[in-house]
């Protein structure tokens, strides 16, 4: 699921998902779109927006002259700016001590949930077992990869190693850490 990396007061980054499809970027957290103050003007702060439905939206950030928003550094050429994976975004005045960092990400963390099916059989690639429909595995959350892991009591194969089973892949299986955060830069 895509998510801002936000900076707190002390500094420290912490996630904020993306789950409606709109949000107000004020000055101190996102905002979704059904939460915004009435009587505020949606030309005061940026806008992210979801503009596709598709398993992988595409997010956009859409910006007025009064709202101050940089994207890695540059003005949003014609108020709308399609976003990519780490991209920061910093919000306020170029004359204001207020501004504020947030870094787009597309990571998703590693969710165990049933295995919907394919149209083709899918095999695990650590156990060489088909997975059936309905069986609890995990998709390999690298963008790359995505291969299927089975999950369960008996066939632990996602957690059974540090990292994905594929040959190619260096993801870690741990479901709880992101690959990536704004401290690594």
């Amino acid at each position: 699921m895509p998510h801002l990396w936000v900076q707190t007061i002390d500094g420290d980054w912490k996630t904020a998902p993306l789950t409606d499809t709109a949000y107000q970027l004020s000055d101190t957290e996102p905002v979704a779109l059904g939460d915004t103050v009435p009587g505020q003007s949606l030309a005061d702060f940026p806008w992210l927006v979801r503009t596709t439905e598709s398993q992988e939206p595409t997010w956009s950030l859409l910006s007025s002259a009064r709202s101050h928003a940089r994207v890695n550094g540059s003005p949003v050429a014609l108020g709308i700016r399609v976003l990519d994976d780490r991209d920061e975004i910093v919000v306020g005045g170029p004359a204001s001590d207020d501004t504020r960092r947030c870094f787009f990400s597309t990571e998703r963390l590693v969710v165990v949930e049933p295995f919907p099916g394919a149209a083709q059989p899918v095999h695990c690639p650590r156990c060489k077992q088909e997975i059936h429909p309905g069986t609890f595995s995990v998709q390999c959350p690298h963008p790359t990869c995505r291969m299927w892991h089975h999950q369960t009591k008996d066939l632990p194969c996602w957690s059974y190693a540090a990292t994905c089973a594929s040959p190619a892949c260096d993801q870690p299986t741990d479901t709880k850490i992101y690959r990536w955060t704004p401290e690594d830069l």
